[in-house]
């Protein structure tokens, strides 16, 4: 059997790590607040590579309240989920789907999705825009129609001083399509550190 001091050490070096590994997360979290909330500048596309979207909504969500930015979503998922999920109740949300909803908008139209940006960002001041759902448009569209669509809301997004934010999962796209989508796209820092730090491909 181990002696009471074998013990001793292992319960202090257990706990040193616990310590350690707390220290380290709390320094992440202030760290990641902080590019959140000092990295966005106005009148920029924002493109945040990540598998799924949930840093893409932390970092809108973030923007709402640390800048008080006037917010819309336009998501494959059902806006309903969304209100009560993440707490959007007063948003305009707007579901990528066939589907006729009040809610809804044609993936395939890229137009009217381009028109529903444009009324927002040139009637709301600090508008920032998520568009979840960039590999659903491509897969419906064709990734080239879709890089012009994006290419279109960038040069919307400079002229009216907003902030567009657009996740995508970076092994959903070949490296040619994802280096086409940076040059027109700035890369958030954020998503590219915690990739770094979970050891996911970016």
């Amino acid at each position: 059997m181990p002696s009471i001091g074998a013990v001793t050490v292992l319960i202090i070096l257990a706990a040193g790590t616990i310590i350690a590994i707390a220290v380290a997360f709390l320094f992440l979290l202030r760290y990641s607040r902080r590019l959140e909330s000092e990295e966005w500048e106005l009148g920029v596309s924002y493109l945040v590579k990540e598998k799924g979207s949930d840093r893409g909504f932390a970092l809108f969500h973030r923007l709402l309240e640390s800048r008080n930015m006037n917010g819309m979503v336009i998501t494959r998922t059902f806006p309903e989920k969304i209100q009560k999920s993440e707490r959007f109740e007063n948003l305009p949300i707007w579901w990528l789907s066939r589907e006729e909803n009040p809610q809804s908008v044609d993936p395939l139209s890229l137009a009217k999705i381009a028109h529903v940006i444009k009324e927002f960002v040139q009637h709301k001041e600090k508008a920032v825009v998520l568009l979840d759902g960039l590999e659903y448009l491509i897969l419906q569209n064709g990734f080239e129609t879709a890089l012009r669509f994006i290419q279109a809301l960038n040069d919307l997004i400079t002229l009216n001083k907003a902030t567009l934010i657009v996740p995508v999962n970076p092994s959903s796209l070949s490296v040619k399509e994802l280096s086409l989508l940076e040059k027109e796209m700035e890369i958030h820092r954020l998503s590219i550190n915690i990739l770094r730090l979970f050891g996911e491909q970016e």
